[in-house]
């Protein structure tokens, strides 16, 4: 039987479960720093770093209101202008009548910052934009077909759906009236939506309204060409 003395010499030497953890943890700290850095120069490391958060950052922040950066479109002769104080100036001079013929004369134009993101700078709202090449809302929803809308109860069988602009963006407005029985039949008028990915949504990217298509209409078949005779 080893000795009290020889055991305490042993337990002081080998690690215990605490040390291990400790020693583990340190070198999946080491190998993480290692992956990220590779090998070089330890100022060029940090400069990497600063850069990975920096573009956490940039994804995660939000776009703040700023007039100054607003893009404004003169409805009397059509000139665009940046700024709002300075879009006021220009209204001016066109000498309206009435003081708030110059706010009515001027459009905000959201501005594109992204294929699917337009910004709307008075009041740093974020727009939501059809992505080239992706279907738009006429194609996605047609005139007969049964839908659902987050704000509005029951089904809807579709009537209309209407392109127009809103903030010099396309959207759309789909036209329908309820198709269950007990609720008033009159028209439903969803504006403002946009799609992306397939999926109809509100323009605002804040608002999570969605519409959903429950039943599609037959789809008719083209007309078959008549070969003309010769």
């Amino acid at each position: 039987m080893d000795s009290p003395k020889k055991i305490r010499t042993i337990y002081a030497t080998e690690p215990n479960l605490l040390t291990i953890g400790i020693i583990t943890g340190i070198g999946g700290a080491l190998v993480a720093v290692y992956a990220l850095t590779g090998k070089r120069k330890p100022e060029e490391a940090e400069v990497k770093i600063e850069e990975a958060l920096k573009t956490k950052k940039v994804k995660g922040s939000v776009i703040t209101a700023d007039p100054s950066k607003a893009l404004f479109k003169c409805v009397e002769c059509g000139a665009m202008i940046r700024g709002k104080d300075k879009a006021l100036k220009h209204s001016r001079k066109h000498r309206y009548e009435h003081v708030i013929n110059q706010y009515v004369a001027l459009e905000e134009i959201a501005e594109p910052i992204s294929e699917r993101t337009a910004v709307l700078w008075t009041k740093g709202l974020r727009l939501r934009i059809t992505p080239p090449d992706q279907p738009t809302v006429k194609d996605l929803v047609k005139p007969g077909e049964i839908v659902r809308y987050t704000e509005i109860p029951g089904r809807l069988r579709v009537e209309v759906v209407e392109k127009h602009e809103r903030f010099g963006l396309p959207v759309f407005t789909v036209i329908a009236t309820p198709e269950d029985p007990g609720i008033p039949s009159y028209r439903r008028y969803i504006n403002d939506l946009v799609a992306q990915d397939g999926k109809i949504y509100c323009i605002d990217e804040e608002c999570s309204c969605r519409l959903y298509v429950e039943e599609r209409a037959p789809r008719l078949k083209p007309e078959e060409s008549i070969s003309k005779p010769l």
